[in-house]
Formats: structure tokens, sequence, C-alpha cells
């Protein structure tokens, strides 16, 4: 789902690609790739001005989805997150830890179904 509102009260915001020229080697924003949610050290930057739902911050929750995936509460800088990473917005519905469980229950189970389907 992008930017919408599912019944369960959360919202999924997704960014776009980038141009390569877009990513740059230093600047003022890191931009959040999927190797750098689970296990890079090495990170883009952007100058890039956005919208304020483009961006993630201390505490949100956000989902990675391509060949790793699952759930995180984002502890890193604010960063630009890249297309294959959502940031939920929970509402007053549904729990974000509660969700951020659920979501990673959901992975744990879904795994080894994905890694037979690549």
């Amino acid at each position: 789902m992008a930017n919408g509102r599912a019944r369960t009260g959360r919202t999924a915001y997704q960014r776009r690609a980038y141009k390569q020229e877009e990513l740059l080697a230093e600047g003022p924003t890191p931009v959040l790739r999927v190797g750098n949610f689970f296990s890079s050290r090495e990170w883009y930057y952007s100058d890039l001005v956005l919208e304020e739902e483009k961006y993630c911050d201390v505490g949100d929750l956000l989902y990675a989805w391509s060949a790793s995936f699952g759930p995180r509460i984002w502890e890193g800088p604010r960063a630009i997150f890249h297309y294959h990473i959502w940031k939920i917005e929970t509402s007053d519905a549904i729990d974000k830890k509660f969700l951020f469980y659920l979501l990673e229950a959901d992975s744990e189970t879904s795994r080894p179904r994905a890694m037979g389907s690549a």
C-alpha cells in the first residue's frame, strides 16, 4: 500500500527510487536504503528538500521489503527513506509496538516462503 489508510488505522508512506546523480557521497541528509536498514555501514546522502512524510526520524516504525524484509523502530539519524522501505504511522486504533511485533512475527513466518520463491 502506498500512501493509504488501512482499516487497521495506520498509514504507510513509500518513498521513490533515486537517480544515481541524486545519491551523493556526502550531504546534509542520509538516504536510508535496505542495505543500511540491515547491515551496510556505507551511506549515500542527499541535498534534496522533500515533504515531511518523506523523512524518517528516531522512533518511527519502518518496514523493509526487498530480498531482506522486516520491521524496525528507527534509531538512526533523520533520513530520507528509499522506495523499498515503508514508514508506518499508527493511529489510536493500533499501538506502534504491537504492530511492530505483529510485523516481526509475520516476517519470520513469511521468510522461509520468500526464500524459496526467488
